[in-house]
């Protein structure tokens, strides 16, 4: 997710889901894996991870992690104009040494 903000530039929430009666996956047998075994921790699919992330990606609320929580968190919009100050998402002005148009322009002209 932090790559996602970062290259967006954007506020980014994830919202991962972690059930509290997880994992009822078999029908009439919710104690029971399709095995026939008792769940275990390993069973389980999906441990959550829900957080807010900054335009540049860096934490702003941290996962949470193998339990129910709600997530609350301050998003300073200034955030974004700073982030995207640097924004260059196909690097055509951030090497001028590297990336340099020497071919000569052919005029416009509108009618």
């Amino acid at each position: 997710m932090q790559h996602i903000a970062k290259e967006g530039r954007c506020f980014v929430i994830s919202v991962s889901d972690f059930p509290a009666d997880y994992p009822p996956f078999t029908q009439g047998h919710h104690d029971r894996n399709p095995e026939g075994e008792p769940w275990k921790k390993e069973d389980i699919l999906n441990h959550g991870g829900s957080c807010v992330i900054s335009p540049l990606g860096t934490f702003i609320a941290e996962p949470v992690w193998d339990k129910e929580e709600i997530i609350y968190a301050t998003l300073k919009l200034s955030d974004l104009a700073e982030a995207r100050m640097d924004f260059d998402p196909v690097g055509s002005y951030a090497r001028p040494d590297i990336f340099v148009n020497k071919k000569r322009g052919a005029n416009v002209t509108f009618d």
